[in-house]
């Protein structure tokens, strides 16, 4: 038996069904980046709305929710400028490593010439080069995003509808 609140959710909602949808971000690697999340109220049997939920898609939801394509342009920008910045950042480091010269740097309190000598001579040097190269693969593949809308999390329909 349907408790007393039900009634009152009917009221609220005006015999349109509530709808919560995620649509995320994510980047080349698969792992989420962003999430936005739209909430509509339909005006639809529940034979329709079922329709309609199971084949709606990203131009949909733009078109319900207008913040949305505001939030992908955003999430992408940013995402794009944190991988840029750590792409250029570990190329500029591997170029560093490779193309070392110890006279560019001056003696002084915190020479690093020695370090950099012993790096070198100890075989780690190489190993230092293989793994800042391998943070800038990883980049490469993280960089891209795609953005995806998810299934519906929470469905509230009147009854009888």
């Amino acid at each position: 038996m349907p408790s007393r609140g039900a009634g009152r959710l009917d009221a609220f909602f005006g015999g349109q069904s509530l709808v919560l949808i995620p649509t995320v971000c994510e980047d080349g690697v698969g792992r989420l980046v962003a999430t936005h999340l739209t909430l509509l109220l339909l005006d639809r049997q529940r034979k329709d709305l079922e329709r309609f939920l199971g084949h709606v898609g990203i131009a949909d939801l733009q078109r319900l929710d207008r913040s949305l394509r505001d939030w992908s342009d955003r999430s992408i920008h940013h995402h794009n400028a944190f991988w840029g910045a750590r792409l250029a950042r570990d190329r500029s480091i591997v170029d560093s490593l490779v193309n070392h010269d110890s006279s560019v740097f001056q003696p002084g309190l915190f020479d690093e010439r020695a370090q950099r000598a012993r790096l070198t001579s100890a075989g780690e040097h190489e190993q230092r080069v293989q793994t800042v190269s391998g943070r800038v693969s990883l980049a490469q593949f993280a960089a891209p995003t795609a953005i995806r809308p998810g299934f519906p999390v929470l469905v509230l329909s009147p009854r009888g509808r």
